[in-house]
């Protein structure tokens, strides 16, 4: 799966996040933060998305971690819809109130994850990438 652009990003099973993120012992879940998060920094032109070199590197301070995972809940989602609605495509089927599924130990982390990849696959089909 290349991507066909500069500007898009790559299209993803939902449920990677997770399941990869299983088999890898949580590695691919921190690779897919970094991965979504400099893709839409990109598409997006640098507006106030953190990079994910610093998301995924804050997850690694102490205490601070916390906080700054808490923080990433419900900050990628307003990313997600805000980069949408700059684009004019189909804004507001996520908002930040979905960061709270992840108090939901497991569950709430998969079906957070597949919404946000799923919310990203639906912007990046819409701007001609190829599956």
């Amino acid at each position: 799966m290349e991507q066909s652009t500069a500007t898009c990003g790559r299209i993803r099973h939902p449920l990677a996040p997770f399941g990869l993120g299983l088999i890898t012992l949580g590695v691919y879940s921190l690779v897919w933060m970094y991965k979504i998060l400099e893709e839409m920094r990109r598409h997006a032109n640098n507006y106030s998305i953190t990079s994910g070199g610093a998301a995924v590197g804050f997850l690694f301070l102490p205490i601070f971690n916390i906080f700054w995972a808490i923080y990433l809940w419900f900050r990628i989602p307003t990313c997600v819809n805000r980069m949408k609605g700059d684009c004019n495509t189909e804004n507001g089927r996520l908002n930040a109130a979905i960061g709270l599924v992840n108090l939901i130990p497991i569950i709430g982390y998969i079906i957070w994850s597949a919404l946000i990849q799923s919310s990203l696959n639906d912007h990046w089909r819409a701007h001609g990438q190829r599956v």
